[in-house]
């Protein structure tokens, strides 16, 4: 069982599921946690003896709202640390890890972004994981609009590579660059499409992006002919009767 914790980092462990499900997230500082809990949550989010308890306990949930807790607090220091849960996205199946870690590394804002960085660069890391950190540094932008300059190079940085990574990774930084508007990322974007280095699943085709980047592109339209239709037999002219 995992090391005791204390009040009030261990009130985290009697929520259970239904503020899990709660949205949005409630405010967990209400629990008078601060900065000077910051270690204990970090240790609790990591805590595989609660990641993995029975799925029918309350338990189970405590990573989780410490991991939003974290959040809350802007916790530079748990950028790092939290990576280390990305992988339970691939080892897992860990759906609450994909949603809401780029959500919380979001929270926690600009000091997430050389972490998220280094993990995206890392062809060690899964490829899920790797998506998860293309999606908190697009929150990060999003939330904090003055590193959005500095989240977009990074993505295109990393999409640049799109010749020896994986096409599905390619895809999803090219969606974080079309949900940033990242028109400068159209060279690179176009060089991926062009190799085939993408999966068309994700985004659609480079007109569907380009389109949804801001840019117009006309689709060219079928010249539309109509159906030939069977020419009619001539029919005999009845001869009028003379009177």
């Amino acid at each position: 069982m995992s090391p005791n914790y204390q009040p009030p980092v261990s009130r985290l462990l009697e929520l259970g599921e239904l503020p899990a499900r709660k949205n949005p997230w409630p405010n967990y500082l209400d629990l008078d946690l601060s900065e000077e809990h910051i270690d204990e949550l970090i240790r609790m989010a990591l805590d595989p003896a609660l990641n993995d308890a029975m799925s029918d306990s309350d338990e189970v949930w405590a990573a989780l709202h410490a991991w939003r807790a974290l959040g809350q607090l802007r916790a530079e220091k748990a950028a790092g640390p939290l990576t280390q849960l990305l992988v339970r996205i691939d080892e897992n199946d860990d759906d609450w890890v994909m949603d809401e870690l780029p959500i919380v590394f979001g929270m926690i804002g600009p000091p997430a972004i050389a972490v998220l960085q280094e993990y995206l660069a890392n062809p060690g890391n899964p490829i899920w994981a790797q998506v998860a950190a293309t999606e908190g540094l697009k929150k990060i932008a999003q939330q904090h609009p003055h590193t959005r300059d500095e989240c977009v190079r990074i993505l295109i940085q990393q999409l640049s590579h799109f010749a020896e990574q994986d096409e599905t990774l390619n895809s999803f930084i090219i969606l974080q660059l079309m949900d940033l508007k990242a028109v400068k990322a159209l060279d690179v974007i176009k060089q991926a499409f062009e190799a085939d280095r993408v999966d068309p699943y994700v985004h659609g085709d480079l007109e569907n992006v380009l389109n949804e980047m801001g840019i117009p592109v006309s689709r060219p339209q079928p010249i539309y002919k109509p159906p030939k239709q069977p020419r009619k037999k001539k029919q005999p002219r009845k001869k009028s009767k003379k009177r």
